[in-house]
């Protein structure tokens, strides 16, 4: 089993943490000497010494769960790389973190946490998407698009 720390997508109220659903939560925990970045609509801890503290989520894994999380971040591919870090408490977690380099230009996360959970413009687009199939689906109504 590997302890995983989390801090963007996969945390409990991401839309990500189905990956983990059957993890074992340990608790919160924050890194020092890392600093998170916005890469779209998630995150990416890159070595820091400005700000350098990243807070998140740990988890016990296990092989299979792990591998499923590399698959997501890419590791294999070189977006992510998976490395062991230490906590404040003195815990030593995998975590992903993306180069100096990959995160270059990139706005930096204030405060080291990424908001979780749905924010309005997702729920906005959810309530579009589910009245979006009965209007295209009425041909009838909308016409032909030539």
């Amino acid at each position: 089993m590997t302890t995983v720390l989390v801090y963007g997508t996969l945390k409990r109220g991401g839309y990500n943490h189905h990956l983990l659903e059957k993890a074992e939560y340990i608790g919160e925990a924050t890194v020092r000497g890392f600093r998170l970045y916005r890469m779209g609509g998630f995150p990416a801890a890159s070595r820091s010494w400005v700000e350098p503290r990243v807070f998140g989520e740990v988890f016990r894994v296990t092989p299979e769960q792990l591998a499923r999380l590399d698959q997501l971040e890419g590791v294999e591919a070189g977006w992510y790389r998976r490395q062991v870090v230490q906590t404040e408490a003195g815990d030593a977690v995998s975590m992903y973190t993306m180069t100096a380099a990959q995160v270059a230009g990139r706005e930096a996360v204030k405060g080291g946490v990424w908001p979780v959970g749905r924010t309005s413009l997702q729920r906005a687009a959810e309530a579009l998407e589910d009245e979006w199939p009965e209007k295209v689906t009425n041909t009838e109504e909308a016409g032909s698009w030539e």
